[in-house]
C-alpha cells in the first residue's frame, strides 16, 4: 500500500468555465503521514491542461486501488472537478463512484495538517495593500508562485466615496484584465474590514489561510504580517500620482482624463456598471 498526498488548483469552482493549473502529488509515510520522496507539481502553463490531467489519470483508475491511496482536503470536489475536465478531453471517467472505488483519506472535516504543518504543497501569494495588482502580470511571468491569492478588502462597502464599487464589481474588473493577459493562476478572495489591527490579520486567516508570502508596501500590513512569521515583500509603486485609485476618481468626477490610467478592460466594467455618473454623485 503507498499512500500519497494529493490536490488540485483551479481558477475557480465551476468545471464547465474554469480550469485545472496544477495537479500535486508527493508519496507519504504510511504509519506517520510525513512526506517521503520529491513533490511532485504538474504545471498547466508549461504543457497543457490536458496533458496534466493525462499524467494522473492512470493512477486514479488503477484496477488496484491499493496502489495509489490518496490522502487530501476536500477530494470529493478535486474528483468531480476532474471528471469534468477529463470528459471534455475524453480521457476517462471519474465521479464519485470512483472516489468511493479506491482507498483514500479526506481530511476536510477533521482539518488535519501532516507533513510537519505544512500541507500546502506549493507556494502561493497573498497580494495586498497598495501593490493594486500592478505587479500581478511580472508575478506570473516569473513564475515564481504557482498561485497569486488576490485579496479584495473593504469588500462589504459599495458606493461610497472611497470604495464607489461592489465587490462583484470590482471582482469582474480583475477577472477580465488578467484573463486578458492570460494570466490564470490567481484566485480572489474578499476580505470586509473590522477596523481593529491587532486582530486584522488573525481576521485574514480565519477567511484564508493557505498563502505562504504577502506583497504589501504598506508599513502596517508589512508589520502585521511580519509579526505573525510570515515572510512580506514589497514591489515598486507605479507611478502613484497616474495609477492611484483615488486621484483616478478624482479626475473621473472633474470629467479629466482619466481611461489611460486603467486597463481598457476594467474601462469598460466602469462604464458598463454607470460609474462614472454614480462617482460624480458620490463626490
Amino acid at each position: 500500500m503507498v499512500e500519497y498526498y494529493f490536490n488540485i488548483e483551479t481558477t475557480g469552482l465551476n468545471p464547465l468555465d474554469d480550469k485545472i493549473i496544477t495537479i500535486q502529488i508527493q508519496k507519504l509515510v504510511g504509519r506517520t503521514g510525513e512526506a517521503f520522496g520529491k513533490l511532485k507539481i504538474f504545471k498547466e502553463w508549461e504543457s497543457s491542461e490536458k496533458e496534466i490531467i493525462k499524467k494522473i489519470m492512470p493512477k486514479l483508475t488503477s484496477s488496484n486501488p491499493f496502489d495509489f491511496i490518496i490522502v487530501g482536503k476536500d477530494l470529493l470536489f478535486d474528483f468531480m472537478f476532474l471528471g469534468k475536465r477529463a470528459e471534455k478531453y475524453e480521457l476517462g471517467q471519474l465521479d464519485l463512484i470512483s472516489l468511493n472505488k479506491r482507498v483514500f483519506t479526506d481530511i476536510k472535516h477533521v482539518l488535519v495538517l501532516i507533513n510537519k504543518g505544512n500541507f500546502r504543497g506549493y507556494n502561493k501569494l497573498l497580494t495586498k495593500g497598495r501593490t493594486k495588482g500592478a505587479k500581478i502580470p511580472l508575478l506570473y511571468e516569473q513564475k515564481k508562485y504557482d498561485e497569486i491569492i488576490i485579496g479584495i478588502g473593504s469588500s462589504q462597502y459599495s458606493h461610497t466615496v472611497d470604495n464607489p464599487f461592489t465587490s462583484d464589481e470590482r471582482i469582474e474588473m480583475i477577472k477580465v484584465t488578467l484573463k486578458s493577459k492570460n494570466i490564470t493562476n490567481f484566485k480572489i478572495i474578499l476580505i470586509p474590514d473590522i477596523h481593529n489591527p491587532p486582530k486584522w490579520v488573525d481576521h485574514i486567516l480565519s477567511i484564508y489561510s493557505d498563502f505562504d508570502v504577502v506583497v504589501s508596501n504598506s508599513n502596517l500590513t508589512k508589520q502585521l504580517f511580519s509579526e505573525k512569521g510570515f515572510k512580506v515583500i514589497e514591489t515598486p509603486i507605479y507611478s502613484k500620482k497616474k495609477y492611484s485609485g483615488r486621484r483616478i476618481r478624482i479626475r473621473i468626477a472633474k470629467n479629466q482624463d482619466w481611461k489611460d490610467s486603467v486597463p481598457s478592460e476594467v474601462v469598460n466594467v466602469i462604464k458598463k456598471n454607470n460609474g462614472i455618473n454614480r462617482i460624480k454623485s458620490l463626490t
